[in-house]
């Protein structure tokens, strides 16, 4: 199962305490979009892995009604 990013409070606190409101403010909403494309891509990525997981249970499903239908 894959890890998805998320950021680290006490580092926001302690790192953006004392910075001004736009600055800080502009940092977080940085950080936040590196990490939304990081964890878009993790997404993807498993999207892919369920449609082929989804083909192969439509092939399975087909062959084994082929196999029950020739096999009576």
């Amino acid at each position: 199962m894959a890890e998805y990013k998320d950021l680290e409070p006490r580092h926001l606190v302690v790192s953006y305490v004392r910075l001004p409101k736009e600055l800080a403010l502009i940092r977080l909403a940085s950080s936040r979009a590196s990490l939304f494309e990081e964890n878009e891509r993790r997404h993807q990525k498993k999207a892919r892995y369920w449609w082929v997981s989804l083909g192969a249970l439509i092939v399975g499903l087909g062959l084994s009604t082929v196999a029950l239908l020739l096999h009576t």
